[in-house]
């Protein structure tokens, strides 16, 4: 029987698996490829929560996931908003323009997104929505839209030429806050004829009222039946830095008081901005913890030194399910199962790849992050096929892992970042042939350890851990990305540890764990290591 490198239906499969859940159209093929590692049940309440995790660990599979869910429960609904592609996003993120336009069009984006979904669910065939739910959609799309008139007027002419104008000033502006006054401070009374007209003087702005937009909201979602709304906010750092907290304060005035509304967002840790400082220690926007939760992160669970036996599972189940699912699609059966007797993940990874090692030398590579892990076993895919190969072996994942890193990596990183990077590798790996090392708490938001970890070029393993030796401090433990060491395997300079003869590895594949303490606590990367021109790093 033959490899399944050569089967037609595998190469397709395996070049057509959506790297980002975004891309993928059919929500149920989402949920059919997902392998839960204990987050979503967490997700499965009506608290507010942020799910952190950085670029390609599965957020907005998460997210896409608890939509599947929610539609399949007839008195909920989720909305899913993608942050990136807001209607309004070329006027907020225009620096250049007002203050005050940049956040009410921010906020007014985020509602049309909800309206547009409320209309879709109530018009769908089998919603079977009253006309009074549709009133209460108009009324919603009022609170959204309403504009007022800044330092203008509204002048009331009449045919009659005896009749007299009569005027009433509008006025809108910002509060202390900065947050935008949440009405009309004006009004006018004046008496129309029949044959009268009205003519606008002034300029238009929008007027978000918090109170009023929140009211409608929760009346339409009672007028549909829902229990509950679940707002599903992916890619929040799009949203400029110093309008992130405007919004945040908008959902909590707005939607966090309804019991009936949800929020959950997805974001990047290091590039949020939940609030800012106000008077009396106040704060604009989240309060974590008493307002919202964000206790959940991503790339906890995927980090291969903590658990590696559950990690590889899961990422087995992962590549499983997604091959199967594609070659279903493409084959019209689960050729898998009836040619190759592939039933489940452990059957695959046998047949897929040359031996235990390559596909666990793959997980390490994919160090966590789903979309790197399928970019890397892709490349490696048809590195094999092209050497002739009936699976895929551990040259393969090393080469496609040092492609991936230079091509998709190491060039998105600015002179700053490389000049550390490379005192790092050098030092770490060169001299003490090691890949982790030290780093105190208190560095983890210095702008370059930040940026390298965004980059998925190095990556945390251990929060807070406390050193016997110096137990007044608190360090968070680092490794180096695979693919900045993986060239130097076989090598004098390859990271090596005590691992036992006979377990299935050469010196050339062994590399520090994590948790060996006695190698690591000796190598503290400190803050004037990160300087331009600091002093050398590690003391021999």
């Amino acid at each position: 029987m033959s490899g399944l490198l050569q089967d037609v239906h595998i190469q397709q499969a395996v070049s057509r698996v959506q790297q980002r859940a975004e891309r993928q159209e059919l929500i149920d093929r989402l949920a059919e490829t997902f392998v839960d590692p204990g987050i979503t049940v967490q997700l499965d309440n009506s608290n507010h929560q942020i799910l952190y995790g950085r670029r390609g660990t599965g957020k907005t599979h998460v997210l896409k996931v608890i939509q599947s869910a929610a539609e399949a429960i007839d008195d909920e609904l989720a909305i899913y908003i993608d942050m990136r592609v807001l209607g309004s996003s070329q006027i907020f993120e225009d620096v250049r323009r007002p203050y005050d336009l940049r956040v009410t069009s921010l906020l007014t984006g985020v509602l049309e997104a909800i309206r547009v979904a409320l209309i879709e669910h109530a018009t769908a065939p089998q919603s079977g929505a009253s006309a009074a739910v549709l009133d209460k959609l108009a009324e919603f799309d009022d609170a959204v839209h309403r504009t007022i008139f800044l330092e203008g007027s509204l002048k009331q002419r009449s045919d009659e030429s005896n009749r007299e104008d009569k005027e009433a000033g509008v006025r809108a502006g910002l509060r202390a806050t900065g947050i935008p006054s949440l009405g009309v401070d004006a009004h006018a009374s004046n008496t129309a004829e029949q044959k009268s007209t009205i003519e606008v003087e002034g300029s238009r702005i929008a007027s978000i009222n918090f109170q009023e937009v929140g009211k409608a909201l929760v009346d339409v979602v009672q007028g549909l039946d829902l229990r509950q709304l679940v707002i599903l906010l992916d890619e929040w750092t799009a949203v400029p830095l110093d309008l992130q907290p405007l919004l945040a304060e908008f959902l909590k005035r707005a939607v966090m008081p309804h019991p009936a509304l949800t929020v959950k967002i997805a974001s990047i840790e290091y590039r949020s901005n939940f609030n800012r400082e106000a008077d009396l220690n106040n704060v604009i926007g989240f309060e974590m913890g008493p307002d919202i939760s964000s206790v959940l992160e991503l790339d906890d669970y995927y980090v291969y030194d903590r658990n590696p036996e559950r990690v590889v599972d899961t990422f087995a189940e992962l590549l499983y399910r997604h091959i199967k699912a594609e070659t279903e699609e493409r084959a019209g059966s689960d050729i898998l199962q009836s040619v190759y007797d592939v039933r489940d993940a452990a059957g695959f990874r046998r047949r897929m790849f040359a031996s235990p090692d390559a596909f666990n030398e793959l997980v390490r590579a994919g160090e966590g992050v789903s979309r790197d892990f399928i970019s890397i076993f892709s490349t490696a895919f048809f590195n094999s096929l092209r050497r002739g190969r009936d699976s895929v072996d551990l040259q393969a994942v090393r080469e496609a892992a040092r492609d991936y890193y230079e091509r998709d990596k190491s060039n998105n990183i600015d002179p700053v970042q490389a000049t550390v990077l490379r005192r790092i590798t050098t030092e770490v790996i060169g001299e003490k042939r090691a890949r982790s090392f030290m780093l105190e708490k208190a560095l983890e938001g210095h702008d370059v350890v930040r940026s390298l970890f965004d980059l998925r070029i190095i990556h945390l393993v251990r929060r807070g851990y406390a050193d016997k030796d110096n137990p007044g401090l608190r360090y968070n433990i680092y490794t180096l990305d695979y693919g900045s060491y993986v060239g130097l395997m076989g090598t004098k300079k390859a990271p090596v540890d005590s691992v036992e003869p006979g377990d299935g590895f050469g010196i050339e594949d062994i590399v520090v764990p994590f948790d060996d303490m006695k190698s690591i606590r000796r190598i503290i990367l400190r803050r004037e290591h990160l300087d331009p021109d600091p002093p050398k790093l590690f003391e021999p």
